[in-house]
């Protein structure tokens, strides 16, 4: 579905998760969808050096007037070029690792590129900010590496054209939105 420019805007995101904005909090009805209260938002940016760049955006929240709103419920959005998915998605590895960050990890034994930057933002209730790394050897940013590419790997047609089924990797079980 295109319906974007290339680097979306957290506007266009948060249009495409049904919200009113990127931001916490609650947000009225739209579009058909109840009011719902946001207890935290993340996006992680991917700029492979040879291939074109994606994103990978998530909401958290539940019912309106509920502070905080119950875990569980995630809508995540992935956007390829002009093509974005939206979807509810079970558990949230992305943010378990985002959580596990080392913000200022020891330097590496050896240099390791891999060719690909990223740039992680959080919003929440308690913290908001963005980091930005690139070839990751640290484990916590290994790990919301993977955590990253496996959930935007659920999404064949947008993440590659190819499925992953066909490459004998399991699918995380994600729900059309």
């Amino acid at each position: 579905m295109t319906w974007m420019a290339k680097n979306p805007t957290n506007d266009e995101l948060a249009e495409r998760l049904g919200l009113s904005g990127w931001r916490w909090g609650g947000h009225e009805a739209r579009g058909g969808r109840p009011a719902v209260e946001i207890s935290y938002l993340w996006q992680v940016r991917a700029a492979p050096a040879f291939d074109h760049g994606w994103v990978l955006a998530g909401a958290c929240g539940g019912d309106a007037g509920r502070i905080p709103a119950p875990p569980g419920r995630l809508r995540v959005v992935l956007a390829r070029e002009a093509e974005a998915v939206t979807a509810e998605v079970a558990g949230d590895a992305v943010a378990e690792a985002i959580r596990r960050v080392c913000l200022l990890p020891p330097p590496p034994a050896m240099v390791y590129a891999d060719g690909i930057s990223y740039g992680v933002e959080v919003d929440t209730y308690r913290v908001s900010g963005q980091v930005h790394f690139s070839n990751p050897v640290d484990p916590s940013l290994v790990a919301l590496e993977r955590a990253a590419l496996a959930l935007a790997a659920s999404w064949p047609q947008v993440a590659s054209g190819r499925s992953s089924a066909a490459r004998g990797q399991k699918t995380p079980q994600v729900r059309p939105a």
